[in-house]
């Protein structure tokens, strides 16, 4: 299948949660990059509307139609020292009412799903059951153990998030770079020292009320 090229991997990036917040788009074998299952999906539906990705000059980053996909690095946010290897992303879940459509083998094969239901879609066939605990993640989305997702899922829904904003302008989720990371924390670090200072000066504004000032406008009233 690799001489059709046909390969997609199927890993799914955890965090130290358990929960999936980061799509990998790709890793390389064998000096070759090699797309994950969503993203060659996502490619190859994109690739029968004339859209394929490209690079500019002096930008790492890779762009598909109107989208712009800026590889994850290992100074971002809450994954520093976290490995980064391959081409990841952010992950920006659709939510999709009532999860990703889908319907049994047992209707397909008895012939109880209109035909129009496939037409202009891409298809995944996997297990979603429920006994499946190994397949079953936690996402942004995930409530309790009952509405984790089948890995299945989770690839259409990579499919999706690259077509969407590839077609349409999506905004995709990107991490600051460490300089305005750095201004952030400062900006909120002064924001909130200046806060304690001013709640603090008003509570022993109040304290100074109640015990001193009240006191003796009581006892100039009871005098006048």
């Amino acid at each position: 299948m690799s001489d059709r090229d046909q390969i997609g991997v199927n890993d799914l990036l955890l965090d130290t949660d358990g929960i999936v917040r980061r799509n990998l788009l790709s890793i390389q074998q064998h000096s070759k990059d090699t797309p994950s299952l969503g993203a060659k999906l996502a490619l190859m539906y994109l690739g029968q509307q004339g859209i394929t990705p490209s690079r500019k000059t002096n930008d790492p980053c890779l762009y598909l139609g109107k989208a712009k996909f800026c590889r994850l690095e290992g100074d971002v946010g809450g994954y520093v020292r976290v490995d980064t290897g391959g081409y990841q992303t952010l992950s920006n879940f659709l939510q999709v009412p009532g999860r990703i459509p889908s319907v049994t083998f047992t209707d397909v094969v008895m012939g109880r799903v209109p035909d129009s239901l496939f037409q202009n879609k891409i298809i995944l066939i996997g297990a979603k059951a429920d006994s499946l605990w190994g397949d079953r993640f936690y996402t942004p989305y995930t409530i309790d153990s009952a509405s984790t997702w089948a890995g299945v899922e989770i690839h259409a829904n990579v499919a999706a998030q690259i077509i969407s904003s590839a077609l349409e302008g999506r905004p995709l989720l990107q991490g600051l770079p460490a300089p305005l990371e750095w201004i952030w924390l400062l900006l909120w670090a002064g924001l909130g020292a200046t806060l304690g200072w001013l709640l603090r000066s008003l509570w022993w504004g109040l304290l100074y009320f109640r015990y001193s000032l009240v006191p003796r406008l009581q006892s100039l009233t009871a005098f006048s």
